[in-house]
């Protein structure tokens, strides 16, 4: 009969299931998740971690070893790509400059990189790539730094943050593109300078 696993072990074994299931989401969807769970429990936030775990031990009771996690391997650029399933050019812009600056440490970047990651990333060549990032930049999804340099703009990265869904997604770009101010036509900015004299 094999052993039943320790506590530490099962624990362990919880808390990477966890980290799966929060990973993916956005950083307000996980906290809102903890506290939901915590509710649930009826456990309070500061109790619940691991700092805690051996406060009501008994004086001389050995602690359980100190649980290690082994980092988790970024996704390669091909099955980002492939859980994100950009529809467009700019989309597919928009999101390998999202793992440029997340995955690669690559906060600024030039067409070049955004061509040679493609490549890795087994998509197919864009027709033309120069015209699909400036195509990216004037949507907002990326932002000029200097000539030819750009970097994943706020609007982008919450774009490609909620693709795959499509209605999400736009929705968030809709959310954060500031109102322009109406433009006043010629014969009334006239008129209204007329006046002022």
């Amino acid at each position: 009969m094999p052993d039943e696993p320790s506590d530490e072990q099962r624990l362990y074994t919880a808390f990477q299931q966890v980290i799966d299931i929060l990973l993916p989401l956005e950083s307000d969807l996980r906290k809102r998740t903890y506290a939901t769970v915590g509710t649930f429990f009826n456990y309070n936030a500061p109790e619940v971690g691991l700092a805690k775990a051996g406060a009501g031990r008994a004086a001389g009771e050995r602690s359980p070893p100190d649980v290690q996690i082994a980092p988790r391997e970024p996704p390669s650029p091909k099955d980002f790509l492939l859980q994100k399933q950009p529809n467009t050019d700019i989309e597919r812009v928009a999101c390998l400059a999202y793992y440029l600056t997340h995955y690669r440490n690559m906060q600024h970047f030039k067409t070049g990189d955004v061509r040679k990651l493609n490549t890795e990333a087994a998509q197919s060549a864009f027709a033309n790539v120069s015209n699909a990032v400036s195509n990216a930049q004037q949507g907002a999804f990326l932002a000029s730094v200097s000539r030819g340099v750009r970097q994943l703009s706020a609007q982008g990265e919450r774009y490609v943050d909620e693709l795959p869904d499509q209605a999400a997604a736009k929705a968030a770009m809709q959310k954060r593109k500031p109102k322009r101010a109406r433009r006043q036509p010629a014969a009334n900015v006239a008129a209204s300078q007329g006046q002022a004299e």
